[in-house]
């Protein structure tokens, strides 16, 4: 079971270079994420998505407000956490099984071939995120797609509870993008996990995810934190449905009044 995330009153600015003032990249942010929730959240360039990950990974301090996880104030970076980006970081002289590996060694877990419990947990990622028969692969060997699964994987070994995501598909071709968002639905069903994913694709965000947020332009509030109300399993179908377009229009109106601005 994952645990829930709320963003009570959260606020952030950054030291604004060469002055004494300060730049406010988020404000007054209130959410709650359910447990098993998936979260997507888009906004135009600049205003606080990634920032608000990172705040929620515990690498930045909120400067107002709180983020909750599970009931309990985020402090600092924790193991019940993981962060994938949208580039995939895989060390390039390692396999498969030795990048996923590689949290569990920086967990303090050297010896996890050793122990039969750690050894399966990884042999299991590796088929849950379709990669069985290339555990002794390099990076270099792997489509863009492959090596985003391995970041997932790497991401979901220690088991966290919260999975933080910042356009993980973004350098994909748009046959494999489609791709990796069937693959991570299946992957977050099996799994179980609270999702929180960042992306400037609308039709993404609204065929992932349980809910959208829409952030204005900086400094970043909540324009519209919209229930996405399509069944699940999702397929590409759904895609052609009228509730789909309107959900997708919805989120665009909402985002073309922030874009003139922003730029």
């Amino acid at each position: 079971m994952s645990l829930g995330l709320e963003f009570r009153n959260l606020g952030f600015d950054y030291p604004a270079r060469g002055t004494q003032g300060r730049l406010t990249a988020l404000l007054d942010i209130n959410v709650s994420v359910q447990p098993n929730e998936f979260l997507c959240i888009v906004g135009p360039s600049g205003c606080g998505k990634s920032t608000l990950l990172d705040l929620t990974d515990g690498l930045l301090a909120p400067s107002r407000g709180d983020i909750l996880i599970g009931g309990k104030t985020v402090a600092q970076t924790a193991g019940n956490r993981a962060m994938v980006f949208q580039h995939h970081s895989l060390l390039p002289w390692r396999t498969v099984v030795g990048n996923i590996s590689f949290a569990l060694e920086c967990a303090g877990k050297s010896r996890w071939r050793r122990n039969p419990e750690q050894r399966e947990k990884v042999e299991n990622l590796i088929r849950l995120v379709g990669l069985a028969g290339f555990e002794d692969f390099y990076p270099g060997s792997l489509s863009g797609g492959m090596r985003q699964r391995v970041n997932l994987a790497r991401a979901l070994v220690l088991e966290p509870d919260i999975l933080l995501m910042d356009e993980p598909f973004a350098n994909l071709d748009a046959q494999t993008r489609d791709l990796m968002q069937l693959e991570l639905l299946r992957i977050w069903q099996e799994a179980g996990r609270t999702v929180v994913f960042v992306t400037h694709n609308i039709q993404e965000a609204v065929f992932l995810g349980d809910k959208v947020m829409v952030i204005s332009k900086r400094p970043g509030t909540v324009k519209r934190v919209q229930d996405i109300d399509l069944p699940r399993p999702r397929d590409f179908a759904i895609r052609r449905s009228p509730r789909f377009a309107d959900y997708e229009q919805m989120i665009w109106e909402d985002l073309r009044n922030e874009l003139p601005n922003a730029l």
